[in-house]
């Protein structure tokens, strides 16, 4: 048996991390440098919930308790805006702000559609009683289809009441719009757009509560050092967090309070919203630059956890201490190829800490032992793990104290089912004969995630006769290979002990779209019908690749190649290209 392959590598970052998608539109800290506490606000929540450095990784905080809203029922009532992850009715009191005449609607001078160009949304905004201008960022998504965090991936625009918003869409068909002001997220469903007709969207912003927080014990101070409070709410009942949420999906919203007054007013908050609040402290020191943290020993407590507008919250501070856990993977029943996400809460007298890490097989050795830490208020604890095929367990009867550290061990086991095969696949490649020796073969595969989102992996491979493949190979979803810019192959499969590589000439695709669409309407994204992902020149591998003008592709197999064409999550038709070996080839995409 031949040396073993390097590890994969991965590409395009790890997609599930919660604490990644929180954007705050107004973070109210009360200091002259600005942009070093709003650093301290990020990095203090990855600190507090890894003070020493701990093995194993935090990929997000996710409320054990939340449940999937139902799907919204039918079209929407004009003018009726829908708050994150919940039905309004017309009715309701959410939708009866005084109405203010809206500007007058100036059609198009062209009558004639632009170039991919299907019909408009026309967004106007009209605000709550006693305002006379608000507005923020519109988008919008297809029908019933998730949230996004990058607004660029979708049409946008900016829509106050003095500017409404015009939006082209590139096919007729039923939309979900969403508004975004500040901390305040609306949505209507199933808009209806007709074939080069403009369709208006109306949102009646309601009228927004804050939270009243106050600070009940005063926080001992350290000289040269400024305390900060950062408050995080997270939405409840939402199956999903995101920036520009669809369907029962809603946002995260942050804050920072440098504590210069004992009382502040948080967020803005609709009728029918309710949050889980959570608090950490953390301290910075401004100068001597650059900005420099430290974990704050003492632990805020919200009391109430969940709060909605107009709710009062109180924090009390409490001596922290640290709580190590220490997880125990036994390999023998953690199968090759699995991927896990184990999700942990720490229950103490002021409310729960939830977090979750994802762990695969790969990390999973004889002996190795993950330590997760969290800092917690002094008291008794309950410390409580499970997963999907987890085994579930419990530890009680538990105390932190003040200033020290609590160590504990879990056995943490698999209970799934384990692949058929394990047994480590061998790679034979057919090298073609011209090579000088000295290339390398670039195997790609793509796997599920143990969150639902696919990731692609590499690893790369000089020649030889016969090299033995990780075992986690035999689970991916699907296998590619290229040599350079001139090899490629089509899908590849293990067949019983072995993956079988035989490259052929391939050749190069440019991307050629036949328009150019408005900037606003935005991105086209390119994918393979079948899930593989797409080389790129010197560039790696993508499961979505940017359409655009004069990006090269492959190397591909010779042949016909489809490509899927998305806008947003509006799928537009298919471009089609055959490719020849040695060439290089224009990839039309359609209007």
């Amino acid at each position: 048996m031949g040396d073993h392959s390097a590890p994969p590598k991965r590409h395009s970052g790890r997609p599930y991390s919660n604490m990644s998608n929180d954007r705050s539109s107004s973070v109210l800290v009360l200091v002259a440098f600005v942009a070093g506490v709003a650093a301290g606000v990020a990095l203090a929540w990855l600190l507090e919930g890894d003070p020493d450095a701990t093995s194993g990784r935090l990929t997000a905080e996710r409320d054990a308790a939340s449940e999937r809203a139902p799907a919204e029922p039918g079209l929407v009532a004009k003018g009726t805006p829908q708050p994150m992850g919940r039905s309004v009715p017309p009715d309701s009191a959410a939708s009866a702000a005084s109405p203010l005449p809206a500007p007058p609607f100036e059609p198009p001078a062209e009558l004639d559609l632009p170039p991919g160009v299907a019909g408009w949304i026309r967004v106007e905004v009209v605000p709550p009683a006693g305002q006379s201008d608000v507005g923020g960022e519109v988008y919008v998504l297809a029908a019933g289809a998730p949230g996004v965090d990058d607004i660029d991936l979708v049409p946008h625009g900016d829509a106050y009441t003095s500017e409404p918003a015009q939006m082209a869409v590139a096919r007729p068909g039923r939309y979900d719009v969403g508004l975004v002001i500040g901390q305040i997220q609306l949505l209507q469903t199933n808009v209806s757009v007709v074939a080069g007709e403009t369709t208006t969207v109306v949102f009646r912003v309601p009228v927004a509560e804050g939270v009243t927080v106050t600070l009940e014990d005063p926080l001992p101070e350290v000289p040269g050092w400024t305390s900060q409070m950062n408050l995080r709410f997270v939405p409840l009942g939402a199956a999903r967090h995101c920036t520009y949420p669809g369907r029962g999906e809603g946002r995260n919203l942050t804050w920072g309070w440098t504590l210069r007054k004992r009382t502040m007013t948080a967020g803005s908050i609709l009728p029918g919203q309710r949050y889980r609040v959570s608090a950490n402290l953390t301290r910075y020191q401004a100068k001597p630059k650059p900005l420099r943290l430290a974990m704050a020993e003492h632990f805020a407590v919200c009391s109430p956890e969940q709060v909605g507008p107009g709710s009062h919250v109180r924090i009390r501070i409490r001596r922290s201490g640290v709580l190590s856990l220490r997880a125990v993977l036994e390999p023998t029943s953690w199968p090759v190829g699995v991927e896990q996400e184990i999700h942990v809460a720490v229950d103490h007298a002021g409310g729960s800490i939830h977090r979750s890490y994802l762990v695969e097989h790969d990390d999973v050795e004889e002996g190795t032992r993950y330590t997760w830490t969290f800092r917690a208020p002094a008291g008794p604890v309950i410390v409580r793990w499970r997963g999907t095929d987890i085994q579930s367990g419990v530890l009680e009867g538990l105390a932190v104290r003040a200033g020290e550290r609590l160590r504990l061990e879990a056995d943490i086991r698999y209970t799934g089912r384990a692949p058929s095969n394990s047994r480590p696949p061998r790679l034979e490649v057919a090298w073609p004969p011209s090579m000088d020796g000295d290339e390398h073969l670039d195997l790609a595969g793509v796997w599920r995630r143990a969150h639902g989102e696919l990731d692609v992996s590499t690893s790369s491979f000089g020649r030889r006769d016969d090299v033995e493949l990780d075992a986690r190979f035999r689970t991916a979803r699907g296998l590619i290979a290229v040599i350079g810019q001139q090899w490629a192959t089509g899908p590849l499969e293990i067949t019983g002990d072995a993956l079988r590589v035989r490259p052929v000439r391939g050749g190069l695709v440019v991307i050629a779209p036949e328009v150019t669409r408005p900037e606003s309407m935005g991105y086209l994204l390119l994918r393979r019908p079948d899930g593989l992902p797409i080389p790129r020149p010197e560039e790696g591998w993508d499961l979505a690749v940017r359409a655009e003008t004069g990006r090269v592709l492959g190397p591909l197999a010779p042949g016909e190649h489809t490509f899927q064409v998305w806008l947003g999550s509006r799928r537009l038709p298919d471009a089609k290209v055959t490719v020849r070996a040695g060439r290089t080839t224009p990839l039309v995409i359609p209007e």
